[in-house]
């Protein structure tokens, strides 16, 4: 299925894949999940994960700085929260 998609499908999958790897990250209480944070979390993850490196670059206020802080607090294991 995944061969054939067309742009519809390929977004769909692109979005449902970005929210199985947030799904498993503590947000903290009052964070929304907008799509900004959502793609933002998932570049990031996406490019520690294959040692990539990244320029994270949006307008003020697209959960930049807030998606940094999100997988740094998660991503450390045990002491994670």
């Amino acid at each position: 299925r995944w061969l054939n998609l067309d742009v519809g499908g390929f977004l769909q999958v692109l979005d449902e894949t970005q929210r199985e790897f947030v799904s498993n990250m503590n947000l903290g209480d009052g964070i929304a999940l907008n799509e900004a944070l959502c793609e933002n979390l998932f570049m990031i993850l996406v490019s520690l994960l294959n040692q990539i490196p990244i320029f994270v670059i949006g307008k003020p206020g697209s959960s930049k700085s807030l998606a940094m802080g999100l997988v740094q607090s998660n991503l450390n294991g045990d002491a994670s929260d």
